[in-house]
């Protein structure tokens, strides 16, 4: 059964009530449950400072599955995390490494490209990843921007990614985004990418492969770029 299944013996879904209860979980301000034919499909969170968003998507899958039978993948749930006042405060959503990476990613060989960070900023119907990249004693930092949906924030944290590695190679520089998808490897998650470039009069692509790992999805995403390119 995918995701947002899981009814058997379970109330009848009610939207309203499902984000009353969601919005009464600590530090969450507002709601919002996308539902289609029955089945949960996605669920919107907007919370303030107080808590890691982290433990308040683990939050949310507790209290839909506890009261109202609804399993649904960690994937499905956004959670953006506001600044006392309103302002968008920066969730970061991954880990952020500055001179090794976390435990779960592979060593780089020196002189290659190395992921730095990884971070968000969601500010209403819109979000800007921020990736920098190091090669050498040089980093570079790029910017994506677009919707925030976790689909979206993939895609830009690969975006980002790329515009980085682009910075500090030419030759990558050329090359386009064609897809981010996570895929399931028996308990782990991968971020699968794949990057096409026109070359000499030919169509090349280029694909990478990451673990989500500890470092979480957008983390995975950013990295699995820079992987598409490391011989």
């Amino acid at each position: 059964m995918g995701s947002g299944g899981f009814r058997a013996n379970a109330p009848e879904i009610d939207v309203p009530a499902m984000e009353r209860d969601l919005a009464r979980i600590p530090a969450v301000s507002s709601a919002r449950v996308v539902e289609d034919d029955g089945q949960v499909n996605e669920v919107h969170i907007v919370c303030g400072t107080g808590r890691s968003p982290k433990l308040i998507g683990r939050d949310v899958q507790s209290l839909l599955a506890a009261r109202w039978g609804v399993d649904i993948d960690h994937r499905k749930v956004s959670v953006v995390q506001l600044e006392d006042g309103g302002g968008a405060a920066e969730v970061d959503l991954t880990e952020e490494v500055v001179s090794s990476p976390p435990p779960d990613e592979q060593p780089v060989a020196e002189g290659a490209p190395r992921l730095v960070r990884v971070a968000v900023v969601v500010s209403g119907d819109d979000a800007e990843a921020t990736v920098s990249v190091a090669a050498g004693d040089r980093e570079v930092a790029a910017q994506a921007k677009g919707v925030p949906s976790w689909v979206g924030q993939r895609r830009l944290a690969a975006t980002a990614a790329l515009e980085a590695l682009g910075a500090l190679d030419p030759a990558v520089g050329t090359c386009q985004l064609e897809d981010v998808t996570v895929i399931g490897n028996g308990a782990e998650s991968i971020v699968v990418t794949s990057v096409s470039a026109w070359r000499d009069g030919v169509e090349r692509t280029f694909a990478g492969a990451a673990p989500v790992g500890s470092g979480g999805e957008l983390r995975a995403a950013a990295e699995s770029v820079l992987r598409a390119f490391r011989s």
